[in-house]
């Protein structure tokens, strides 16, 4: 049984992208955390302790596009 999660013919996720290309989409998803990084080092909030309950809220933020995590870093 074909994975409903893979585009046709490929072991490429969907994507909210549309990239069907293995590389190509390794490469945006690089870019993409490399901005989401550079805006929380650039942000004052984000100060304190990282801990584990932290990663949750950090590795939705920085792959998912959800809003700024709750926790201090």
């Amino acid at each position: 049984m074909r994975d409903p999660y893979l585009y046709p013919d490929t072991e490429v996720l969907k994507n909210l992208l549309g990239i069907r290309d293995s590389k190509k989409l390794q490469e945006a998803e690089g870019d993409y955390v490399t901005f989401r990084l550079s805006e929380i080092a650039e942000d004052d909030r984000m100060t304190g302790v990282f801990d584990f309950s932290a990663l949750p809220d950090l590795s939705g933020y920085l792959r998912m596009g959800r809003k700024a995590p709750h926790h201090e870093y």
